[in-house]
């Protein structure tokens, strides 16, 4: 029969918004729809009334937590005042109070004056509550007068039994069943009125709590042990708690309390709780931990050495947290006891503390050294850059990269502990080196001298901001120039010509992306890998016309157009008019071999299909054996239109955003975010977009309102720009600059689109 005491605040609200019963500060047509509003301090109700002398009184309104006094006839100041919230508020009302009109005082000379007269109810009373203490479950006797006038016992905390529900109720006695959920504190009897009347017991009501013998002192006392407390009154206990909340099994044996520490028993109390929630300690608990401890070796581990840790309570261990990597499961220890730990040095461990975690929370910590590389020598020393040292040491097998003075890094693969063999970078200079561990540990190591490259070499490489274009010279400053024999790009040979300080070097019109370009001397070679922009297509036509091939019948093309012709490029024969089974035949001149394959069938939808030539290809184009003519063309069920020589490659795309934005507006929000470290001065910067069918207008800026975006400007002579889009426009694009790129970075790293409505973003793009 557990019943929580109803919100006495939601009754309140419920009555003023009736406007029927309570006593109230103004005449009713003045009530407001929501009467608790105001902005104002207010009194709309109070009650009960008639009260009890030496019970409370409560006043709801508005902002009431501004009173600091109410006065109560005659003349009774009370300042003691309970502040529920700033809507209700409470008094004791003194034995002294006489009936008549009340006062609330507040600052600023703030009086308020309830209209309706204060009357007082007859004297409720408590004479005994027996017995004392009691036991849930037991009857408990309350003699006094009055309580005709009350229909509830509320015990603490918020237990209530209805009058209907007791074993009697008189006028002078009330006969309860104490509820299992009762709590030691005052008895309250209520009766039903929207504020209630409401009489707390003089003096507290002493439910009888379940107890032990003594609190017991568990110092030292680890997960698993079976714990027994003596005690009375068990057979209230609903639940055992461990320090940390945690519920255990237990058991009550006769008078004994007993269970088991939990595996993850931390230090604190120990508690048993009966219904009523009242937490009553058990044991205080000091749990063990691993001590004592000593770790063999704890100096030179490497990845996979066994480790020992001996000490006691080591049973206690539930991982091992190794620094610099997650900590080591117990299930993954080689072997574990009361006494001692093995465990194997995760690979990726450093130096540092070791952390022994058990399930309790405690922790012990202790010292490990890892095994670190050492350098004795270099050989040889000084030595050239763009050849290989070889450094002699102890533990060199650990070494994952090399760093050179100006933080120039080289990953190693190491073959056995005293040597190291480490090719020096073309663009190393003189300094300390740093060996880096596979877990990242460094060493630092004696400084070793680097000389300049006996061989050709670039003194300053070209970085991948330098924009390279393919089909054009890349002039580079070069070291040792006069020992040049030879230059490729992608292992082919190109020209070039050393004019000291500078070698020149012809860049092929099909090299694109990340490219290898490799200086060749006599004495070694120096490799550098260079980033080349496509030149984009150039087209040179060879030969156009009208040539249909129905029944094997051929066309010669002369070579006098093939003069520019270079190794890499494409020739395009482009096709129409393609029957069932088209074939096309391409002869040398001279019908000395054939440039595509015998009887090549092409599909019946082919526009055009391509031919890179290679320099034994361009050769006898331009020398044949006999004859003027290139090429010789025959097949059938196909025509040909034009035949073309493709230069170049188209430029390589980079998606710097992608997605969908718009359509366009004025609100500002329309932002596409970029990675500027991407852009590249002098490249072409281009916007995919969409437009509805009545059109739409877009403007780029910086991202910001009225941030310039120079490179778009340009495309409007420099002034701004609201470009007006149709139905069919997809693309834009346009060329930025150093300006733009600055401009981009300083608004955000982002675009920002704007325009009257219309268009949708759906790609931008750098070329």
């Amino acid at each position: 029969m557990k019943n929580r005491l109803l919100n006495i605040w939601t009754a309140l609200v419920v009555v003023f918004c009736s406007l029927l019963i309570l006593t109230t500060c103004e005449n009713s047509d003045q009530f407001d729809t929501d009467i608790l509003s105001s902005k104002e301090t207010t009194v709309k109700a109070y009650g009960p009334n008639p009260a009890l002398r030496g019970q409370s009184l409560s006043f709801a309104g508005t902002h009431l937590d501004k009173i600091t006094k109410v006065i109560l006839p005659n003349n009774i100041e009370i300042t003691n005042i309970e502040v529920v919230s700033e809507k209700l508020i409470k008094v004791i009302v003194p034995q002294e109070t006489v009936e008549g009109l009340v006062k609330l005082i507040g600052p600023n000379n703030l009086e308020l004056n309830p209209r309706d007269s204060l009357h007082i109810s007859e004297p409720i009373s408590i004479t005994q509550m027996t017995p004392q203490p009691v036991k849930a479950g037991q009857v408990l006797t309350i003699e006094g007068d009055y309580f005709n006038f009350m229909t509830k016992v509320v015990f603490t905390d918020k237990v209530e039994v209805l009058a209907e529900d007791c074993k009697s109720w008189t006028r002078t006695k009330i006969e309860v069943v104490v509820p299992a959920e009762a709590a030691p504190g005052v008895v309250l009897l209520l009766n039903d009125d929207e504020i209630p009347l409401e009489y707390q017991s003089p003096d507290p009501l002493q439910v009888v709590l379940p107890s032990v013998n003594a609190v017991l002192d568990l110092t030292d006392n680890k997960p698993g042990d079976v714990i027994t407390a003596p005690g009375k009154d068990l057979d209230l206990v609903i639940r055992v708690e461990m320090p940390n909340g945690n519920e255990v099994p237990f058991s009550v044996e006769g008078d004994a309390l007993i269970f088991t520490l939990a595996e993850n028993v931390s230090d604190g109390a120990i508690v048993m709780i009966p219904a009523s929630e009242v937490k009553v300690v058990v044991a205080n608990i000091g749990v063990a931990a691993p001590a004592e401890i000593v770790v063999t070796p704890d100096k030179g581990l490497r990845a996979d050495s066994e480790i020992t840790i001996t000490g006691i309570n080591m049973e206690l261990v539930t991982s091992i947290k190794f620094p610099g990597v997650n900590a080591v499961d117990k299930k993954d220890f080689v072997s574990q006891s009361t006494t001692e730990i093995v465990v194997k040095m995760p690979a990726m461990a450093i130096s540092g503390e070791i952390i022994l975690n058990t399930a309790s929370g405690k922790t012990v910590e202790a010292e490990i050294e890892t095994l670190k590389p050492d350098v004795d020598a270099y050989n040889p020393s000084p030595v050239s850059a763009g050849t290989d040292v070889k450094l002699q040491g102890h533990n060199l097998d650990l070494v994952a990269t090399v760093t050179f003075a100006d933080n120039l890094v080289l990953e190693v693969t190491p073959s056995v502990a005293n040597e190291l063999l480490v090719p020096v970078p073309l663009n190393a200079v003189s300094g300390v080196v740093v060996l880096t561990m596979a877990n990242g540990e460094t060493v630092e190591c004696d400084e070793l001298e680097i000389t300049e490259p006996e061989f050709a070499y670039l003194l300053n490489p070209p970085g991948p901001k330098v924009d390279i274009i393919a089909g054009q010279i890349l002039a580079v400053e070069i070291g040792n120039g006069e020992k040049l024999t030879d230059v490729q790009i992608n292992g082919v040979s190109v020209n070039f010509i050393v004019y000291a300080p500078n070698a020149y070097i012809s860049i092929p019109n099909n090299a694109k992306g990340n490219t290898e370009l490799k200086l060749i001397s006599s004495n070694g070679e120096a490799v550098y890998t260079i980033l080349i922009t496509p030149s984009g297509i150039i087209e040179t036509v060879v030969w156009e016309g009208i040539a249909e091939f129905s029944n094997w019948n051929n066309v010669s093309i002369p070579n006098a157009n093939f003069g520019n012709a270079k190794v890499g490029d494409r020739l395009r024969f482009y096709l129409f008019n393609l029957g069932d089974e088209p074939i096309l035949q391409v002869f040398y001149g001279d019908w000395d071999g054939q440039l595509i394959p015998e009887d090549f069938k092409f599909p019946g939808d082919t526009k055009y299909f391509d031919i890179t030539l290679t320099a034994e290809m361009i050769q006898h184009i331009l020398n044949p054996a006999w004859g003027s003519a290139a090429l010789v063309i025959q097949g059938q069920d196909v025509s040909i239109s034009k035949i073309s020589i493709l230069s170049g490659n188209e430029p390589e795309i980079t998606v710097l955003w992608q997605g969908s934005l718009g359509p366009t507006n004025w609100n500002g929000d329309l932002l596409a975010p970029l990675d500027a470290n991407l852009l590249v001065p002098g490249k072409i910067m281009g916007i995919d977009f969409e437009v509805d069918p009545g059109g739409g207008q877009m403007e780029v800026m910086s991202g910001s309102w009225w941030a310039a975006l120079p490179g778009w400007e340009a495309l409007n002579g420099g002034e701004r720009y609201l470009m007006d889009c149709a139905a069919s426009d997809t693309n834009v694009e346009f060329t930025i600059s150093q300006e733009d790129i600055d401009n981009i970075k300083m608004q955000g790293s982002a675009l920002l689109f704007a325009g009257n409505g219309g268009v949708t973003i759906k790609r931008i793009y750098l070329k």
